[in-house]
């Protein structure tokens, strides 16, 4: 089983927002992550998929191959 990355600034964001609703806490992040640009937006969806439990590494901007 793959451990969680406890260290990531998602899931420390998630963990403080976890006495809220689902949908409170997903809005939340919606609205934190809105206009975030690829930079952001690649090693954040990497960073959930990880918390999720899926091995997932985020390749370098232009590196297809490893998608």
């Amino acid at each position: 089983m793959k451990t969680i990355n406890n260290s990531s600034e998602i899931y420390k964001q998630i963990i403080a927002l976890k006495d809220l609703p689902e949908q409170e806490i997903i809005n939340h992040l919606m609205e934190k992550y809105k206009s975030a640009n690829k930079e952001i937006y690649y090693p954040l969806i990497g960073d959930i998929f990880g918390i999720l439990g899926f091995d997932c590494r985020v390749s370098r901007n232009g590196t297809n191959y490893e998608r």
